[in-house]
């Protein structure tokens, strides 16, 4: 699975997006940028991604330097929120 992020022109500051996946979806799609909307959908069409983003919650950003980070977003049981 490769995305190839194009560089829009001379001295455009990049672009920087968060993207949660939560139980299989995308789920701040309305404000995203068009290299997340591509990201997004290309996760959610790979057998091996949409597997784990179906088990698991995530957020997945990137930063002005091109640095993306995925973190795991761990569900949070009764029990763990009573204490």
């Amino acid at each position: 699975m490769f995305l190839i992020l194009k560089k829009k022109g001379a001295r455009k500051a990049a672009e920087k997006f968060i993207l949660q996946f939560t139980k299989g979806k995308a789920t701040n799609m309305i404000r995203s940028t068009d290299i997340a909307k591509d990201l997004a959908f290309v996760l959610l069409n790979d057998a091996a991604a949409n597997e784990l983003i179906s088990k698991n919650d995530y957020q997945i950003s990137m930063n002005s330097k091109f640095q993306l980070s995925i973190q795991f977003i761990p569900e949070l049981s009764l029990e763990t929120a009573a204490s």
